[in-house]
């Protein structure tokens, strides 16, 4: 991973492992405070190595945390705050893709979510 793909805001797993029993059963996650050059602060840490980080795989849950809404089994929408503009995210077995009018892009974590959702609409895509 690269400190390039990141923004101030963007959701990430940390390699600060949940242990039980000395067997890792899940990492935890963070949002991004601040970049360096090969360093980000969270919420949460004054710092961590890019490698140390790891990106979120976009699910049904994140998917609706974010406000989406399911419709079908692999479809979800999300109208943004103009309430005019839809945005639709499927995921399968076979692809990842967000599409936005005519354009489909092939996303699969949630800071590429994050990120292009900002880069379309200009307004931060957060939990709600």
């Amino acid at each position: 991973m690269n400190a390039k793909e990141f923004r101030i805001g963007n959701y990430v797993n940390y390699l600060h492992l949940i242990y039980r029993e000395n067997i890792p059963i899940g990492c935890m996650y963070d949002i991004i405070s601040g970049i360096e050059d090969n360093s980000i602060r969270t919420d949460h840490s004054n710092g961590y190595i890019i490698s140390d980080l790891l990106p979120i795989e976009i699910d049904h849950e994140w998917l609706l945390k974010f406000g989406f809404e399911q419709d079908g089994p692999h479809w979800y929408w999300f109208s943004t705050e103009d309430r005019f503009t839809k945005i639709g995210y499927s995921y399968s077995l076979e692809k990842n893709i967000l599409e936005f009018h005519q354009l489909e892009v092939p996303i699969k974590y949630v800071h590429q979510l994050q990120n292009l959702y900002f880069s379309l609409t200009g307004q931060e895509l957060t939990i709600k």
